[in-house]
């Protein structure tokens, strides 16, 4: 399945967002640029990688993440900035050359953080 998102919208979900219970992922209205509240199914691959989440975030923090914590960490358990992604493109990019992720694709297209919103 694929759930595209802005990268603020993606830095703004918190663990309140991620509802199990409905097997669901909530984007509040506060925190979209249209200002209009999205739900997307959580299917069983992604409900497997927010398990994994949730216990990265447990051996960061020293403890099981609460409903306001942010959903996405730094690798040294902040919150990444909402408005900017300068520190997560620079993340993003080394995770790139340690997983050998060329940075541009087969047609010559860079590949980079707004590119998330189509996968």
């Amino acid at each position: 399945m694929k759930v595209g998102c802005r990268w603020g919208e993606a830095a703004s979900l918190t663990w309140a967002d991620v509802r199990m219970e409905f097997r669901e992922l909530q984007f509040r209205a506060e925190t979209v640029k249209n200002a209009t509240a999205r739900r997307f199914p959580i299917d069983d691959e992604l409900a497997d990688l927010l398990e994994r989440i949730r216990l990265s975030a447990h051996a960061t923090l020293g403890r099981m993440p609460r409903q306001s914590d942010p959903l996405l960490l730094t690798p040294l358990g902040a919150s990444w900035a909402r408005g900017g992604t300068a520190n997560f493109r620079r993340w993003l990019l080394t995770a790139y050359e340690a997983a050998g992720i060329p940075r541009f694709d087969a047609h010559g297209r860079r590949i980079h953080v707004h590119a998330l919103r189509h996968s």
